[in-house]
């Protein structure tokens, strides 16, 4: 999770149904000491949530103010009392407040895939570097008082899902965009703040991309490390007659893959031999507790064959690569890690700051 060792107690983390996303560090990043920048990988259709924790190791004897940004427009504050920092406090936005005829409704946030169009754009190119963007600025802040004179005030029409310019939109390797959701009615609270400082002590940006647009910033690899068979002691072959066969091995030979054995040799190995292969197969590391002895040789099977299948496809890439010829359907695809899960805090009441 994104953190800033300078505000030490302090979490922020984009949320995707109970579980934060996992995070890249920006390569290109400035590495200020108050301020961090991280990628994510959205999920299109998606609703997400913005989730900051602050707790008693935050040195200050001052409330907090969060302020969150979308796309570059400002969304909604919060304003934490330091008393409830001292019990550590679970603070979630979800979408946008607005205030109609003196009533509150929220908008939740959702991802949505970028719609672009070909030709000149209208807006400038600098326009575009604060899409696909979650901002998070947390300040001290004094002297709250609550106040009741609710004005009405709509921000949700600053989230725009017009289509955007596919030359900008391909130098940023924008991807994806936040859309809102039906508004429903919600209750909040208003809070009048006075900043301690005008600067942020803490900034924490999120810029959200696809999978194929981290790799193109080369913020992830673009394939999969290469993984090594694990080494298990295969059997003697045995004859038709049952005879085990003594014959010196070929040393000019390719040694064999344990994993490429014909079926039956599953059954002369132990489970956890056919776990370990399932592993390498896979790319995971897993138990598979419950699963019987026929289901580990059928999972086995499959993922053999499947290899076997991308293995052939690959050289023949491979080969017409080699003799020239394009192939517009070759795709690298890569593997994402499995995410950590984490238990989702108590919702709490939305807080506006003015």
């Amino acid at each position: 999770m994104a953190v800033i060792e300078s505000a030490p107690g302090v979490q922020v983390q984009v949320v995707v149904d109970g579980n934060p996303l996992e995070e890249y560090d920006d390569p290109d990043s400035s590495r200020a000491p108050d301020a961090v920048t991280v990628y994510i990988e959205p999920i299109s259709g998606k609703n997400f949530e913005i989730r900051t924790i602050l707790d008693k190791h935050l040195p200050t004897g001052h409330d907090v103010s969060v302020l969150v940004s979308v796309d570059s427009v400002h969304v909604t504050g919060k304003h934490i009392p330091r008393h409830k920092i001292e019990s550590s406090r679970i603070s979630t936005v979800k979408g946008i407040i607005d205030i109609i005829g003196g009533a509150a409704i929220q908008s939740s946030f959702r991802f949505s895939d970028v719609q672009t169009f070909e030709g000149a754009a209208s807006a400038r190119k600098d326009a575009y570097k604060v899409l696909g963007q979650i901002e998070v600025q947390l300040h001290f802040s004094k002297n709250a008082r609550k106040f009741w004179n609710r004005l009405d005030r709509i921000r949700s029409s600053g989230i725009s899902q017009a289509a955007i310019s596919a030359k900008h939109a391909g130098r940023e390797s924008l991807s994806h965009r936040t859309s809102l959701d039906e508004p429903t009615k919600t209750k909040c609270s208003y809070w009048k703040t006075e900043r301690v400082d005008e600067k942020a002590f803490s900034t924490f940006i999120f810029r959200y991309r696809s999978v194929q647009s981290l790799r193109s910033l080369q913020v992830i690899s673009r394939s999969p490390p290469p993984t090594k068979a694990p080494a298990i002691e295969m059997p003697k072959s045995e004859h038709i007659d049952g005879t085990s066969s003594d014959r010196s091995p070929d040393p000019t030979s390719r040694p064999a893959d344990p994993s490429r054995s014909p079926q039956g040799v599953w059954k002369a190995l132990s489970d956890e031999d056919i776990k370990a292969l399932l592993n390498h197969h896979t790319g995971q590391t897993s138990t598979r507790d419950g699963l019987r002895r026929t289901e580990l040789e059928a999972l086995l099977n499959h993922h053999r064959s499947t290899d076997e299948v991308i293995e052939s496809g690959t050289t023949k890439i491979k080969r017409e690569l080699d003799q020239g010829v394009d192939n517009d359907d070759f795709k690298v695809i890569g593997e994402r890690k499995k995410k950590r899960k984490d238990v989702p805090g108590k919702d709490h009441r939305i807080i506006e700051l003015d």
